[in-house]
């Protein structure tokens, strides 16, 4: 009997012998077409409804993060 296995990872975690499933592949397309930018206001929204203030403002260890990445992703268009 031939086992099937969800993902390479998988199959290399488990071991044995078996296919691949094609799922995960056309997931991870889909994700990438779908991929969206963050705004500094959408991760200032998150954050103050996670910590349940409506006027705290980013740790300077997040900003100074999240302004890495922003101009990181700029720098890709």
């Amino acid at each position: 009997m031939t086992e099937k296995f969800e993902s390479i990872f998988h199959k290399r975690y488990v071991g044995g012998q078996g296919e691949v499933c094609e799922m995960e592949k056309q997931n991870r397309e889909k994700k990438k077409e779908t991929a969206v930018m963050t705004t500094l206001e959408d991760v200032l929204f998150e954050y103050r409804k996670y910590v349940n203030d409506p006027k705290a403002e980013l740790p300077e260890i997040i900003m100074d993060t999240f302004l890495a990445i922003q101009r990181t992703e700029n720098e890709r268009k």
